[in-house]
């Protein structure tokens, strides 16, 4: 098991405790789902979501997985010291100054835009290194990358540009869909922004552009499976199900009271 402290106001109320027998049962539910050339990306953001990062990727690797997603380059530097050695994925754009992290830990960014990407093709080439991106979309939900709605071709074109700069190794592309990480069906919305991300996918392949499509969450990979493509980027359905967490804590006291207190 692994075991996290947790406190309120600095002081100590209990123990989150990820058990790793259960966490294993998840992953290979996940697992068995997978259709034929699907791999899981295991969201290890926020410290494995309050869990501990490190054991939790580490114990994901043993079972097989290669691939991982945080959020910010610290997160990946922190399981790259810990000796992980998948590929890592950091969804935050990163900064110039921060390029020389990336290349020397192995990190895999993102770019979110043209002059994203021109900015650190620039920045890239003037080290002479190369390093490993995915493209991030729009397709809907308002957040950062490059905006689909209802301009698919000026898209594609800004997607041909990114690929074609020095410095960067594009190997994948991906997006968020709007009702990710909700319990509710997004529906109508949820699936006019899967189709702009697969047409636009199909585009890319279709001009001899390769590149691994990842577009589900955890909920969203159960609702709409047929849209898993190369990677599938599960947290949640790993930690949070069949008794993976459970917190422990100490009862201060216990005391009966008469009948007369109000």
């Amino acid at each position: 098991a692994c075991v996290r402290r947790v406190e309120i106001r600095g002081q100590r109320i209990g123990e989150r405790v990820a058990d790793m027998v259960f966490l294993e049962k998840n992953y290979r539910v996940q697992e068995e789902k997978l259709p034929a050339g699907t791999e899981i990306m295991a969201v290890v953001k926020a410290d494995a979501y309050g869990l501990g990062a490190v054991p939790i990727a580490k114990k994901l690797a043993q079972l097989g997985c290669m691939y991982f997603a945080v959020t910010f380059i610290e997160e990946a530097i922190a399981l790259r010291k810990a000796g992980l050695t998948g590929q890592i994925l950091a969804m935050m754009p990163i900064e110039p100054d921060e390029l020389d992290l990336a290349c020397k830990y192995d990190v895999t960014i993102i770019i979110k835009s043209v002059d994203h990407g021109k900015t650190l093709s620039e920045a890239a080439l003037s080290r002479g290194v190369n390093l490993k991106a995915h493209i991030k979309l729009d397709c809907g939900l308002g957040r950062m990358g490059i905006v689909l709605w209802g301009r698919e071709d000026e898209a594609f074109e800004d997607i041909r540009q990114i690929c074609a700069l020095c410095g960067l190794n594009i190997v994948g592309i991906f997006t968020h869909i709007t009702s990710a990480g909700t319990t509710h069906d997004g529906g109508q919305l949820d699936r006019r922004e899967l189709e702009l991300f697969s047409n636009i996918c199909d585009r890319l392949e279709n001009r001899g552009i390769h590149l691994f499509r990842h577009c589900l969450s955890s909920e969203p990979w159960e609702r709409y499976p047929k849209y898993a493509f190369d990677f599938v980027r599960v947290g949640t359905c790993l930690y949070l199900r069949n008794h993976t967490v459970t917190l422990q804590t100490e009862i201060v006291q216990l005391k009966t009271l008469p009948e007369c207190v109000p």
